[in-house]
């Protein structure tokens, strides 16, 4: 019967390119049996990562050489071998006796070294009307996970003060296969310039490199929308505007009982320029503005108060 002269892997080898070929060399011209099986299986959990029978043209032999061809194995992982008795055969029809468990074939592969990179952002770059209520999320060219600290910071781009600054470990940054969420606890506010950064570290991939993260307004800013803001409840509900559209006169009617104090009135056109402001201690109840001056359009009321601030939409005739 045929026996082994030697492995490739080595028994016990470590730091194996996971698209190595594994490679059995035997004393003497060998064939494949007539049944049986080759099997690679995970050391950690015994799991069969793939079988190859007699049949598979994945595994060849080549005078004295068996050779199977696998996918890739997975980084850094602990693997072994079993071969069933008569999968291979001498020339004269005697079986090899095979080997099953992981003390006769067994091997590690090498460790990843490349760090994750990142493909996509969401919103894009340098895009503008970003919905404010919206999630922010990274796409990466792998699977990836949180590392044990670092923080994930949301600026604005005027004057590069702190939005938010969320630790990754937070519920609020989630992560699914290679693609890391964030939540920001509160809504970007509207017509406003942001940028995020990622601290080195705070993402990792599964081989545990880490992400280099990135500084400064170059790499992820965007704009938030108008049409999206999101407004004070109290304030948006206690003021109503009239006509709408309006040809020139607008009316602020304020709800009974509310009182509405440090105001600020502008109005935006749909470029984010302001056309028209004024401000007062105390909003009346009822109000009336002329907007002749403005040209006609679609514009935004931004009602700023002491409880809170409200959106409105208007045009002008």
């Amino acid at each position: 019967a045929p026996t082994l002269s030697s492995f490739s892997p080595a028994h016990n080898a470590v730091d194996v390119s996971i698209s190595a070929n594994l490679v059995m060399n035997f004393s003497e011209n060998v064939k494949k049996g007539t049944s049986g099986a080759i099997r690679l299986k995970q050391v950690s959990n015994n799991a069969t990562v793939a079988t190859f029978d007699v049949t598979s043209s994945n595994f060849t032999i080549n005078g004295a050489v068996a050779t199977i061809n696998p996918a890739d194995f997975a980084f850094f992982t602990e693997l072994y071998v079993e071969v069933d008795n008569g999968v291979i055969q001498d020339l004269a029809g005697n079986n090899f006796a095979g080997f099953t468990g992981n003390t006769t074939w067994k091997f590690k592969t090498v460790n990843e070294t490349t760090p994750p990179t990142v493909v996509t952002f969401n919103p894009a770059n340098n895009s503008q009307n970003f919905a404010g209520a919206n999630n922010l999320s990274i796409t990466f060219n792998e699977n990836v996970k949180k590392g044990s600290a670092g923080s994930i910071n949301i600026k604005k781009l005027s004057d590069n003060s702190v939005f938010e600054s969320i630790a990754i470990i937070d519920a609020k940054i989630t992560v699914s296969g290679a693609v890391v969420t964030i939540n920001p606890a509160n809504d970007l506010t509207f017509n406003t310039d942001f940028y995020v950064e990622v601290t080195s570290g705070a993402i990792k991939d599964l081989a545990d490199n880490n992400f280099a993260g990135f500084v400064g307004s170059t790499t992820w800013k965007f704009k938030t929308d108008f049409s999206t803001a999101i407004e004070d409840n109290l304030v948006g509900k206690a003021i109503t505007v009239y006509p709408n559209p309006t040809d020139r006169f607008a009316t602020l009617l304020v709800q009974k009982g509310v009182v509405l104090k440090n105001v600020s009135l502008r109005v935006i056109d749909v470029a984010g320029k302001t056309v028209w402001e004024t401000h007062t201690k105390q909003l009346a109840e009822k109000q009336t503005f002329d907007w002749d001056s403005l040209p006609a359009g679609k514009y935004f009321l931004e009602i700023q108060t002491e409880q809170g601030k409200a959106l409105k939409s208007i045009i002008k005739q």
